[in-house]
């Protein structure tokens, strides 16, 4: 007999449970590195570490740069028909094979979930959402349709997790408070703490930036740190920019007319490689313009490296003014340069701040308290249904 929606309890009393897991801006399996990608991924393994058992469920990709009316009713259509095949898949199989649960990773305006409501309400289990945002300033105009195709994902959620305060306070007009909560953005394991002595290095003061090089906010930041790097020119430091894209060749432009051989490019950087050149900087500079939190700040941080930044948008929630870093007040150049410049003065407050950036992302921002969290409440509200 087929269960009622929304109420299929786990099949199996004691085993793991199942969870079908899907990123629509970005699936965890994809080639190119991002940060949604890693966020993707890190989710995943703090679901495992709850000891739950995650299935990809789909790769269908739904982001879109532009609001293309034709582009909107294609993902409709190729939605439809992978949602045909999944329930296809699924109820060919024993209830104690079935996903117990629905997991969507970053539903928005530019990449609607089509998938998860639909399918989680067929197979009648629970629907949860990470980082689902609202742009109320998009139902009007040519975002609009994609606007409320996110909307109606958001709004049949059983349970939101928000990185940010930014998102909860966008989400409040089309959710229930019941059904939020806050989850901390978080890293993997951490790396090994910094070399001792870093703090007594003679030579020019090494800055380091990591994010990859696309038009919209991405270039917005490189450009402004730009500006802010040609008010230094007085100061004795260096930059290691890491990351790719379809903007390097303008944005080297950019660097060497603002910081000449000051300036070095590094590429795509991961694994070893990255571990070294964040370990031989001093201090992580990005604006962070637009920014949700920003993996990069948190993974910086992580390595013991105080931040110079803009206190915009989601920076706040992951960087501690004083604390673990300093956030110019203002998005210019000259408050971005003033604060890089207190740094690049200061090797006893960057050991001091770059100590305490590394204490807090443990005590804070771990997978161990993300998996106890996700734990907790997803085994809650699946005994509640």
């Amino acid at each position: 007999m087929e269960m009622p929606p929304r109420s299929r309890a786990i099949a199996t009393q004691g085993a793991s449970m199942k969870i079908a897991f899907y990123a629509p801006m970005k699936p965890p399996t994809a080639l190119s590195p991002s940060g949604d990608r890693t966020i993707g991924r890190l989710l995943i393994e703090a679901l495992e570490t709850a000891r739950f058992d995650v299935e990809v469920a789909s790769s269908l990709r739904t982001w879109s740069g532009t609001p293309d009316p034709a582009r909107l009713a294609a993902f409709r259509n190729a939605a439809a028909t992978e949602q045909e095949r999944l329930l296809a898949a699924w109820r060919g199989l024993s209830a104690d094979r079935q996903p117990d649960l629905w997991f969507t990773y970053h539903n928005y305006y530019k990449a609607p979930d089509f998938l998860g409501p639909a399918v989680a309400d067929a197979l009648g289990i629970p629907y949860v959402v990470v980082e689902a945002s609202y742009a109320a300033h998009r139902a009007k105009g040519p975002w609009a349709d994609w606007l409320e195709e996110a909307r109606r994902g958001i709004a049949a959620a059983d349970l939101i997790f928000s990185f940010t305060q930014r998102d909860e306070i966008g989400l409040k007009p089309i959710s229930r408070a019941e059904r939020r909560r806050r989850l901390a953005p978080f890293l993997g394991e951490l790396p090994p703490a910094r070399p001792s002595g870093s703090s007594e290095r003679s030579g020019a003061v090494r800055l380091i930036c990591v994010a990859m090089m696309r038009e919209g906010a991405k270039a917005e930041s490189y450009r402004l740190l730009a500006a802010a790097l040609g008010n230094l020119m007085h100061q004795d430091w260096t930059l290691d920019v890491v990351g790719d894209g379809v903007m390097r060749s303008e944005l080297q432009q950019l660097f060497s007319a603002a910081g000449g051989d000051r300036v070095c490019f590094r590429g795509r950087l991961e694994g070893a490689a990255l571990t070294e050149a964040l370990n031989d900087a001093d201090i992580f500079v990005w604006p962070g313009i637009d920014e949700t939190f920003g993996m990069a700040f948190l993974e910086a941080q992580a390595f013991g490296l105080p931040v110079a930044a803009c206190d915009t948008a989601g920076v706040d929630e992951v960087v501690r003014h004083g604390q673990t870093g300093l956030l110019a007040r203002e998005t210019t150049p000259d408050a971005l340069a003033a604060t890089i410049a207190i740094l690049i003065r200061s090797p006893d407050l960057r050991w001091k701040l770059g100590n305490q950036a590394r204490d807090h992302i443990a005590a804070h921002h771990s997978i161990g308290s993300a998996a106890a969290m996700l734990g907790r409440e997803l085994t809650a509200l699946t005994a509640r249904r």
